[in-house]
């Protein structure tokens, strides 16, 4: 058999990665790399002035290879500013002041799950003015 034990990756979603290597001898990819090889992220940021990304929780974890995380470092490595808008933020460094925007920091709950659409507009339309943007 194939020892998956120390094998990145292969315990996400319940174990199938893991299972796939083991069985069909598969080779695991991140996430983020399929992302950015099939929707041309990397070159997409770096023609961008802003980008606007999103994330439901936006705390420690998002920095162990979340899809949110990789696109600041993208947009850093291009000196492309980039504003994170989520749900709930917890964890937040004070340099990410004025980068990451959460819905519960403006609305109530119910608001955000039943009304999302009109909370994510608001949030937009009364912040854009802080939006990093390059001069």
């Amino acid at each position: 058999g194939v020892d998956i034990s120390n094998l990145a990756g292969a315990g996400a979603g319940g174990g199938l990665p893991g299972s796939f290597v083991a069985v069909l001898h598969a080779k695991l990819k991140r996430g983020i790399e399929l992302v950015t090889e099939a929707h041309h992220l990397k070159e997409s940021i770096q023609n961008s002035d802003l980008v606007l990304t999103g994330e439901g929780c936006y705390d420690a974890t998002t920095k162990t290879g979340k899809v949110v995380w990789e696109v600041q470092k993208y947009g850093e490595e291009y000196n492309v500013p980039v504003v994170v808008i989520c749900g709930r933020k917890k964890d937040t460094t004070d340099d990410e002041k004025g980068k990451i925007f959460d819905l519960l920091s403006f609305f109530d709950e119910e608001s955000c799950f039943k009304k999302t659409k009109e909370c994510l507009s608001s949030l937009i339309e009364h912040n854009s003015i802080t939006f990093p943007v390059l001069c």
